[in-house]
């Protein structure tokens, strides 16, 4: 089975890529309540770093059940897509690795991309 947390782990290397900024503008609009995130700010002094980010919005998504996971981890694929086509090939490496792929900008199961992919041969 492929799990969900797996699909993030490798979302989030490509989603670390971006700035601390856009980092909250892309988890907000795959669904993250980012008022959970609030008290980190990017400040020039005593400021949250990008890690603390990351690591509050790993406690968001550990606390999701397994409809909302699958319903944050598609939106922000589909989202860090459209922001850089150009990491479509890593992200499709990174998941590839966990038993998830990228077909038409949409996270997908690998064994199901495999069975879409094989109707399309017949």
């Amino acid at each position: 089975m492929k799990t969900l947390t797996k699909a993030w782990g490798a979302i989030r290397s490509s989603l670390e890529q971006n700035s601390f900024y856009n980092i909250k503008n892309l988890v907000a609009l795959a669904g993250l309540d980012v008022t959970l995130l609030s008290h980190l700010e990017q400040k020039s002094e005593k400021g949250a770093t990008k890690g603390q980010l990351m690591t509050a919005i790993d406690a968001v998504f550990s606390k999701m059940n397994e409809q909302e996971r699958q319903q944050f981890i598609t939106i922000l694929t589909e989202e860090l897509l459209k922001k850089d086509p150009a990491i479509q090939d890593q992200l499709e490496e990174h998941l590839s690795r966990h038993g998830w792929g990228v077909i038409d900008h949409r996270l997908v199961p690998l064994d199901e991309a495999s069975r879409d992919n094989s109707r399309s041969f017949t």
